[in-house]
């Protein structure tokens, strides 16, 4: 997910009525998500392979709200990067 979606309403002393909105909360700081370029690059495959991951659910990305990019949280592409590291050195 994303972000968290709050929702906030009020009370209106008019007769139009009240506006509801809903407000997404966003990471901490930019750097938490990395593009396709930058999650291909660190794990070492290409970035049409994170596409199929992604179509397959093997590793899912999330859309940039504005543009529909894949973007993919670093914590995640990280773990996955060890548990293939550690996976590729269990047979030795």
């Amino acid at each position: 997910m994303m972000g968290t979606i709050t929702v906030e309403t009020g009370t209106c002393a008019s007769d139009q009525g009240c506006i509801t909105f809903a407000r997404v909360a966003q990471p901490a700081t930019i750097s938490d998500l990395l593009t396709i370029k930058a999650a291909a690059e660190l794990l070492g495959v290409s970035e049409q392979t994170l596409r199929r991951w992604d179509k397959a659910g093997k590793l899912r990305a999330r859309r940039h709200p504005m543009n529909g990019y894949r973007i993919y949280p670093r914590k995640i592409v990280l773990d996955l990067k060890r548990k293939i590291l550690s996976d590729g050195n269990a047979g030795r």
